[in-house]
């Protein structure tokens, strides 16, 4: 009999080409796959709680694996065993027992992304921001945000192909703030579509930049099909950074 776990982890999306298995090229579901059947000795598979694309970046991401022993949520040596095995952009935090119906993704009520944003060149922090050097007017780039808020079908803003089922997502949150020198946004939903966070960002920018009137976003989104000019932001300021489920963990 299996016992099935979630495990809570972070990773840095730099050196890799994204959170799923691909060929031939290095990904985190890869990377916990092997060091997790190493250790464990025996085939697991890692699914995720969502998709990341190369470069992007988590702070808090859930994964869900089936194992055959039923102490790896209370094996301390195990979580430590894990992380010294795991490249060092991985990082395994916590370990939780769960029901077997419990899914990572499907289970998953809404997920949160936080997108960062320097106006300064930093050679530390070049991977985790987006380094943009003209002036940002956060008031402008508020009021494109609320427009987001308020809007349900993101096709405009995607990179789905046809495999997509539906463009609808509920946002409940959009917001840019300013802190510790950088603009700062976040976006809360119960799913987001390939690419969806960095279209709506890079369009923003626009707006923030003053080449793109506020109207526009509106615009784009009504038109409900993909814009000749895509302004997607780069992948390195992109976090996954929350993910809610309607258990405790």
């Amino acid at each position: 009999m299996v016992q099935r776990y979630f495990l809570k982890l972070s990773y840095l999306g730099t050196d890799f080409s994204g959170w799923q298995f691909q060929v031939n090229v290095p990904s985190v579901q890869e990377a916990l796959e092997k060091t997790l059947g190493a250790i464990l000795h025996e085939k697991i598979t890692v699914i995720g709680c969502g998709r990341t694309d190369a470069g992007v970046h988590a702070s808090e991401y859930y994964a869900h694996i089936d194992a055959s022993r039923n102490d790896l949520h209370t094996d301390v040596q195990f979580l430590f065993r894990l992380n010294k095995s795991l490249p060092n952009s991985i990082a395994v935090h916590q370990v939780h027992a769960m029901p077997e119906n419990a899914h990572a993704r499907f289970s998953a009520i809404t997920r949160s992304y936080t997108y960062f944003i320097s106006p300064t060149k930093n050679a530390i922090e070049h991977a985790t921001c987006w380094y943009v050097h003209e002036p940002l007017n956060l008031d402008a780039m508020n009021e494109a945000a609320i427009i987001i808020l308020l809007h349900d079908d993101f096709i405009s803003f995607s990179k789905t192909g046809g495999e997509m089922k539906t463009s609808l997502c509920s946002v409940t949150h959009s917001q840019w703030t300013h802190e510790n020198g950088k603009f700062v946004y976040r976006i809360t939903s119960n799913r987001f579509l390939r690419n969806m966070v960095r279209m709506c960002v890079g369009t923003m920018v626009e707006v923030g930049a003053g080449r793109m009137p506020v109207q526009r976003v509106k615009e784009l989104l009504d038109a409900k099909k993909q814009p000749e000019i895509l302004h997607i932001a780069h992948a390195n300021g992109l976090f996954l950074s929350e993910i809610k489920y309607p258990f405790p963990l």
